[in-house]
Order: C-alpha cells, then structure tokens, then sequence
C-alpha cells in the first residue's frame, strides 16, 4: 500500500476509534503510574486494540472493523486476528473471541 493511501486509511481507523470513544463504546484502558489513556496501538502492517474486557467493548471493535472494511473496501483477516487477555477469566475470553468470528485466543494471567 503506498504510504499516502496507508496514512489516509490509519486516520479512518482513528476516527472510528475517537467517536466510540466519546460515546462511551469504548473505554480506554489506564496505564502505569501516570495513568496514560490508551485504546489503540497501529504499526505497519498491525492495529492492537486495548479496551476493557466486556461486551460492549467486543461488539464495538466488532463494529469498528465492519465500518472500517465497508467504507474503505479493505478486507479484515480474522482468522489471522488474535485476541488475548490478562487477568480475564479464560472463558470470557473463548466466548469473546467467538464474537469476534473464533480469532484465535490466547490468555496471559
């Protein structure tokens, strides 16, 4: 992808990810001692979702990502998504991963 229409579809992503946020959708996550917000990490050819662990949050990355293939025509490789947990119970994160069509799992304590 050429690194204008890469920006041009990471600043879509970022949108959808601000406006769930401001609505409550999507919470973001407190880090370390001064307690940095953080909902969302993009690399190159990755995207990690941090988001507390409930279904509200799991419907509404679901829903980030069908608006996110529907306006941009991009295709999102579930099968190749991973979706993990620490300090979750490792059913949740079975049934959380179904919703999210059977990524596959794993579980940090």
């Amino acid at each position: 992808m050429a690194p204008f229409l890469f920006l041009l579809v990471v600043e879509g992503m970022t949108s959808l990810v601000r406006q769930t946020t401001k609505q409550n959708l999507l919470r973001e996550v407190k880090i370390g001692k001064l307690e940095i917000e953080i909902n969302f990490l993009q690399f190159t050819n990755y995207t990690v979702f941090i988001c507390e662990p409930n279904y509200e949050s799991i419907f509404t990355l679901k829903y980030i990502l069908r608006c996110f293939k529907v306006a941009l025509g991009l295709r999102i490789n579930f099968h190749k998504s991973m979706i993990g947990a620490i300090g979750v119970v490792e059913g949740l994160v079975d049934t959380f991963s179904h919703l999210l069509n059977n990524a596959f799992t794993f579980h940090v304590i």
